[in-house]
This record gives structure tokens, C-alpha cells and sequence, in this order.
């Protein structure tokens, strides 16, 4: 079965793997993300990747064959992924709710969004319970899938905005992609930076492979991060508190190792190997526009004990 979708200016800016889960929930996210690299979902009558940005007047054709695998409100055997991590609300703790966003504190070690159809479930099989836990109202947005609007790595803890319509998914890809966001993150670090404080500036391209990884690269994306000194900790090493004003893929994770200072525990990116079990990057706040009103709604996450 073959769709053909032309982009109005509700989903201008929306990311293509987030419309595709609009038009079709019957599909898993990781089916989609298959199909994407198969070929089967074409933008403007080429292959294209799940984290492309649409504009108003693409067109977009969507393939699924004999992939619809089940109903999303029927999820699959999640049982081995729910006995380690917990549900939303039950083991999984929420930060912020209201009906249009939903905020949790998300514990490092789950993956977001699952890579292949290897994977063995990820957040998004726990948020589909969590909504089908919490019904709905009859209607249009209640089909609509909860769905995160920004992306932690799967090592990364913290604070993680999951929009709950499709209204909060347009405002929030915006605002996000341009719009008046605040992340600031805590991290662990190998050695004490010098100087103390510091914004970093090098362009960053990432590295597609088995294990992608973001390089400095001059002909790169823009890519701004500033860091300042918390503290001093045992063991030659720092605690930071660091903002990024761009979202490139790692961007915290090459930028201060570029420095010298390497996250504790991401040996990919130079960190020695230790005693760390995870990447030590927590994502603590994170401040933006409300998709109903506009209002700066802020979200603080915990620090886990791994980085007290």
C-alpha cells in the first residue's frame, strides 16, 4: 500500500519519522525507521533519512507493503523491557505533565529510539503503554502517538520532552529546531579544564558507520557549546555545567573531549577505560515555549546518584 502526502503549513518543520507515525500508528517506530532505510519512504521522489525537517510543499510517499505489523495499542511481549526499567510513572519518573507535554527524567541505559528491528524495545513500546494506560478522548489526537520531540543518547540521563498531539509535536519541532530553548546539561569529565569557562566553536560533521560519531570538521554544521567549572572532584577529575546553543549529534561529547576533557565513561570519544558503567552526562533543565500558550515552562531532572 502506497500514500502520496503533500506538506501543508501544519507540518512545516516537522521531522519526516514523527509524520510518518502520524499517518501511519499502526506501524512500530522501528519499522518505520526500516523502511526509511529500505527506500521505501521517499521525500520529494528521493531516498531520504527519518531526521529530515519537512517544508511546506514536499511531498512525501510513504510504502509499507506487508510491514504494518500490529495495532500500536496492542504493543508486543515488552515484558523483559518493563521488568528492567519500570513503566512511565511506575519506575520511570515523570518531572511535568499536562495534555499536551509530557517530561520525564529518563535513566541512562534506555534507549529512545530503537536502530534496528534487532532491538529489543526502547521508550517509545513504555510510552505506548503509558497512553494506552491513560486513554483518551474519541477523536483525531487521541491516534496520535506519543513521541519525543528532542533526542538523548542512550547513555545520556535526564529531562526528555515527549509531545502528547500533534498540535504540541508542530509547536515543539519549531521551537526546538529554532526556537528560544534552554538545555543545560551536568557532566563528569577527565581532567580540569583550562580555562575554567568557555564557549567552543568548532563546526561538527558526524561520521556515519556501524557506531556514527561527530568529528571536528571546518565544513561542518555550526556547533556552540559553553562549559563552566562546578567543582573539582576525586580522582583528577570535574564536574561541568554545560549549555549548547546548537543540537548536533554528540555535540557535548566531541566538543569537550576536543579540549581535552573527555566525558568519564565515553571511551569512543577518548575517556580511559574505568569504572564508570555509562557516559556521566546528565541533561538537568531544560527551559521552552509551551505549545499551548507560549509560556517558558522549565523542567529540572534530578542529578543520579552515579554523578553525585
Amino acid at each position: 500500500m502506497k500514500k502520496l502526502h503533500t506538506i501543508s503549513d501544519d507540518w512545516d518543520g516537522t521531522r519526516i519519522d514523527r509524520l510518518i507515525r502520524v499517518f501511519h500508528p499502526e506501524l512500530p517506530f522501528h519499522v518505520a525507521q526500516v523502511l526509511l532505510r529500505k527506500g521505501k519512504v521517499l521525500l520529494n521522489g528521493k531516498k531520504t533519512r527519518g531526521n529530515v525537517r519537512l517544508s511546506v510543499g514536499d511531498t512525501v510517499s510513504i510504502d509499507i507493503g506487508d510491514n504494518i505489523a500490529r495495532d500500536p495499542k496492542k504493543p508486543g511481549d515488552i515484558s523483559a523491557l518493563v521488568a528492567q526499567w519500570g513503566l512511565v510513572g511506575e519506575g520511570i519518573d515523570i518531572i511535568f505533565e499536562d495534555d499536551e507535554v509530557l517530561i520525564i527524567n529518563k535513566p541512562a541505559g534506555l534507549v529512545v529510539h530503537p536502530g534496528n528491528l534487532k532491538e529489543m524495545g526502547s521508550l517509545l513500546d513504555l510510552l505506548a503503554v503509558y497512553q494506552n494506560q491513560r486513554g483518551g478522548d474519541e477523536g483525531d489526537e487521541a491516534t496520535y502517538p506519543f513521541a519525543p520531540v528532542h533526542r538523548l543518547d542512550a547513555q545520556t540521563s535526564g529531562a526528555l520532552v515527549i509531545a502528547k498531539t500533534r498540535r504540541a509535536a508542530r509547536s515543539l519541532s519549531r521551537s526546538f529546531n529554532r526556537g528560544p530553548v534552554e538545555k543545560i546539561y551536568i557532566a563528569v569529565v577527565e581532567g580540569v579544564p583550562s580555562p575554567p569557562e568557555g564557549r567552543i566553536l568548532t563546526p561538527l560533521m558526524v561520521e556515519r558507520g556501524v557506531r556514527s560519531k561527530a568529528v571536528l570538521d571546518e565544513n561542518g554544521k555550526e556547533a556552540i557549546t559553553a562549559y563552566s567549572l562546578l567543582r573539582e572532584t576525586a580522582g583528577g577529575r570535574a564536574l561541568l555545567e554545560v549549555r549548547i546553543e546548537t543540537g548536533r549529534t554528540h555535540q557535548i561529547r566531541a566538543h569537550l573531549a576536543s579540549i581535552g576533557n573527555p566525558i568519564v565513561g565515553d571511551t569512543p570519544y577518548g575517556a580511559q577505560q574505568g569504572k564508570a558503567e555509562r557516559t556521566l552526562l546528565h541533561a538537568w533543565k531544560i527551559v521552552f515555549p509551551h505549545p499551548q500558550d507560549g509560556r517558558m515552562t522549565e523542567a529540572v531532572a534530578p542529578v543520579p546518584n552515579d554523578m553525585q
